[in-house]
């Protein structure tokens, strides 16, 4: 079943009910079919054609899912832009997938101004609550097509592709997952299922709509079980209560730094006054898992996925649930996971090793990169590329990323790519990049620094470095820490040695940090 298909069923049967409310507007299920199309005849004449890719690099909102379902709808494919990308980093990603249109917004228009004659292949840019600028077309403009007929909405092949999200990697330059229909349908149900969901229940999502969390976790588990889902722009835990309380919100989707968040909220005697009855996601910190249940009377339960393969181990709401123990649960139904050595060969419970997976709604392999697809699997198994373990009854534990990826508040930081911005600065030999651990946010970003000679480890320095990182970097990616050495461990054949690094460095200690925010979009602090 497609995408169409599922909005289609939710229309029919709950058309009527109200769906979605973000801050500023509600639809119900029938009207957001009705934009829905609209947008889709709108594209569809101005020469969409089947396959091609459209761009969404716009934050939370009625006009980013428009944007999204009116593309499936006319069987273009949709391509999710991180909002808080500079010029360079969404350059990339819509030359890399071809784009030929764009929605943006107020917050990345002036981006989209600044690289559009770099994208030859954009013909079309949609502007969502932005200022008057010359060529852009309105998210007005769209709805005042006629609503593409039912029987014209494109029917996808199951070989066709519903979406590509980009995923950082180790590279310095992220890759392009291609997402079938399936994939949206199959993570829906298995959310579905594990939470028990039903058209009773009020959904939450405060997670960005270009993350693959939001929108399987969130918008399609929504359609697909008819509950209610309300949008936020952000998480803000200032807010987090008042809207749970307005809107008799009973489940929401997490990243660690949430519930850390509000955990360190000051106790209030109404803290279980609220209709949650649990929150689902990854990494709250096992130190506070038992003792953020019992505060706020929500049952949190932990997940293990990515994007290249959707959920495959989930905690369930069973009585002993393993609370605070790093558990990510037992295998999803449906899905096959195993836990290798370097060899390929299984490891008994107790024994660290590869995690890999596979089964139905995976992944159909990175977009103009048949390399790295072939690289990633192991026969029909892939390659998460974490180490993990599990114990005798077949409750999973996550141990480790193997890569160099630095996590940050949900996001995935290429060391790669941060390093490569760090040492175009003529003050910079060489960088290093490590993850420093925090509390709130999982991962805070340090970069290791060897100056060029003539050059010293000042105050000045070190917020001009950063101001570098910040104009050529998202938020989030910009190092919290910088440290500066006289040489760096490395192997035989001269590569850096990031374990010797982590070992040696990968605290604050000796550090200068960062206390400014570098851009007022950054989603870290309540």
């Amino acid at each position: 079943m497609s995408l169409g298909a599922l909005l289609r069923e939710a229309a029919a049967e709950a058309g009527h009910r109200q769906w979605l409310t973000t801050p500023r507007e509600s639809r119900t299920f029938g009207q957001f079919w009705e934009e829905a199309r609209a947008v889709a005849s709108a594209l569809l004449d101005r020469g969409l054609c089947p396959g091609q890719r459209v761009g969404l690099f716009a934050g939370n909102g009625v006009e980013f899912l428009l944007g999204w379902f009116g593309t499936v709808l006319a069987g273009g494919v949709a391509v999710p832009v991180n909002s808080g990308f500079r010029a360079a980093e969404a350059r990339y990603v819509l030359a890399h997938a071809e784009a030929v249109a764009v929605f943006v917004d107020a917050s990345t228009v002036e981006v989209m101004q600044e690289i559009r004659d770099q994208l030859p292949h954009v013909h079309t840019v949609v502007g969502i609550r932005t200022p008057d600028v010359p060529g852009l077309l309105t998210m007005d403009d769209l709805l005042r097509y006629d609503p593409l007929g039912v029987d014209d909405v494109y029917r996808p092949t199951p070989d066709d592709i519903a979406s590509i999200l980009y995923t950082s990697g180790t590279t310095g330059h992220p890759k392009g997952c291609l997402l079938g229909h399936e994939y949206y349908r199959i993570g829906a149900n298995a959310v579905a299922d594990q939470l028990q969901l039903t058209d009773a229940d009020v959904m939450l999502c405060v997670l960005p709509l270009f993350h693959m969390n939001a929108q399987v976790s969130s918008v399609t588990t929504s359609l697909t079980t008819r509950a209610r889902l309300i949008l936020e722009d952000r998480f803000s835990a200032s807010r987090f209560w008042s809207v749970v309380r307005q809107h008799s919100v009973t489940e929401f989707s997490y990243l660690g730094v949430i519930p850390a968040a509000l955990y360190k909220l000051p106790p209030d005697p109404a803290d279980r006054d609220n209709t949650l009855r649990v929150g689902f996601g990854a990494g709250i910190p096992a130190d506070i898992h038992a003792a953020f249940e019992e505060r706020f009377g929500i049952a949190m339960l932990e997940v293990f996925g990515m994007t290249e393969t959707g959920m495959d181990l989930a905690t369930r709401l069973v009585p002993d649930r393993k609370v605070g123990t790093r558990t990510v649960g037992t295998v999803v139904p449906g899905k096959h996971v195993r836990i290798v050595d370097d060899n390929g060969v299984e490891v008994p419970p107790g024994q660290v090793g590869h995690l890999q997976v596979h089964g139905p709604g995976l992944f159909r392999g990175y977009h103009n990169d048949p390399e790295a697809t072939a690289q990633a699997f192991d026969g029909p198994w892939f390659r998460t590329g974490d180490l993990a373990t599990r114990d005798a009854d077949g409750w999973y534990y996550y141990v480790d990323r193997q890569k160099d990826i630095v996590r940050r508040a949900g996001e995935n930081i290429s060391s790669v790519e941060v390093e490569a911005v760090l040492t175009d600065h003529p003050a910079v030999a060489s960088a290093a990049v490590v993850g420093v651990p925090d509390d709130v946010v999982g991962q805070e970003v340090k970069a290791l620094l060897i100056l060029q000679d003539g050059y010293s480890a000042t105050p000045e320095l070190f917020e001009d470095l950063l101001q570098h990182c910040a104009q050529r970097l998202a938020a989030f990616k910009v190092p919290r820490f910088l440290q500066v050495l006289s040489e760096f461990p490395r192997t035989g054949s001269q590569k850096i040695q990031k374990s010797e690094l982590r070992k040696r460095y990968g605290n604050a200690q000796d550090s200068y940090e960062r206390t400014w925010r570098p851009d007022r979009r950054e989603r870290v602090a309540p």
